[in-house]
């Protein structure tokens, strides 16, 4: 049945060998200036030797106190360049095409890394343990400028594009999300106000870098609250960055529950499934949002099967799909399963999350990673 996975495509611009794209994992592996290591270079030329079509590198910070983790990668000063377009070098030498997510902590910023209080889209926060400072009209501005120069870093660096994370209650996201975003100015209210960040940073990338440089937008077709995003949200907010010049959407959610983050976190649930939960369970939210979006779309979480991710493709679902966690247990995944040769089987135990809290990446089945 294996037919579109591993056919030729265009997405965004960019011609690909196949279908399969490594989505954006936080390694940890960057230094503490947040330029690319030898090691972060070598984790991601496995990736691209394994067959993969498309890689999305991990959260390229903006800004040096909007980092994830101490060890964020970053694309916030220019002496990041040369690391990064080595990076890019070792991708393509390898067939693969590459893109940099872009991000901003916002509330899931730490403050004991970055020593300075979380800023967001309001007062709200998203861990209750983090107060967050709500971004004036002017600092809101300032941000858009971040994101525009990295962008231009990127492309300087050798990035085939870019992708804003709006998703995961990241910066972006708390702006697109009700659920924190309770702004009553032209940054907040409606969808269409909520999106305007994001709106602003696709107009002003594609002002100073250029048309012909491809800007993808992550974010949530879905959030597990009453009061949260849904599909049809999803979907206005995708017309939204398609009429800014967006060239395609990355449909992640915040959709599985995790009842250990309730009394934690503003909303108890999370966008990574688990081995408790169903297998590609946010596709859905990527083919509700296809039916409307004239934009080609990714559809993400827990695909970690040959037959799972053609039958997205062949009914329609998306156009690439995102295999994270079962190419980090085995990088070889993408040429394994064209050869129907046996693979390291991703488990779904999370190991990988909860290990960038002690300062790197590590999976259980793939010590060497």
């Amino acid at each position: 049945m294996t037919n579109l996975l591993y056919s030729s495509t265009s997405f965004a611009g960019v011609p690909l060998r196949n279908r399969i794209v490594y989505p954006p994992i936080t390694t940890g592996f960057a230094d503490q200036e947040g330029k690319v290591s030898d090691r972060m270079v070598e984790y991601y030329r496995q990736r691209a030797s394994g067959g993969v079509g498309l890689i999305i590198v991990e959260p390229g910070v903006v800004n040096p106190q909007a980092k994830l983790s101490k060890f964020s990668a970053g694309a916030w000063a220019d002496d990041q360049i040369p690391g990064m377009a080595k990076l890019v070098q070792a991708i393509k030498n390898q067939g693969a095409r590459v893109f940099l997510q872009l991000c901003h902590a916002g509330p899931k910023a730490n403050p004991r890394v970055n020593g300075v209080q979380p800023s967001s889209a309001s007062e709200k926060p998203f861990f209750f343990k983090y107060p967050t400072v709500r971004l004036s009209q002017d600092q809101i501005l300032s941000v858009v400028k971040d994101f525009v120069e990295a962008a231009k870093r990127a492309r300087e660096a050798g990035f085939d594009g870019v992708e804003l994370h709006a998703a995961h209650f990241y910066l972006l996201s708390a702006f697109l999300s009700p659920l924190i975003n309770d702004r009553i100015d032209v940054f907040g209210g409606d969808n269409k106000g909520r999106a305007k960040i994001v709106q602003e940073i696709i107009i002003a990338i594609k002002k100073k870098v250029g048309q012909d440089f491809p800007v993808i937008v992550r974010y949530h077709g879905y959030e597990d609250s009453a009061d949260g995003l849904k599909n049809r949200d999803a979907v206005e907010l995708g017309e939204i960055f398609r009429a800014a010049g967006a060239d395609g959407l990355h449909i992640s959610a915040y959709g599985v529950p995790e009842p250990e983050l309730v009394g934690i976190a503003a909303l108890p649930s999370s966008s990574i499934p688990s081995k408790d939960h169903p297998k590609a369970p946010f596709v859905k939210h990527a083919a509700y949002i296809k039916q409307y979006v004239n934009l080609p779309i990714i559809g993400v979480g827990k695909i970690i099967d040959l037959l799972d991710a053609e039958v997205s493709l062949q009914e329609g679902k998306c156009d690439l799909v995102a295999v994270g966690r079962a190419i980090l247990a085995d990088p070889q995944w993408p040429n394994k399963m064209a050869a129907n040769k046996k693979v390291v089987r991703c488990i779904g135990c999370n190991n990988c999350l909860n290990s960038l809290a002690k300062g790197a990446l590590d999976c259980r089945v793939n010590r060497g990673l």
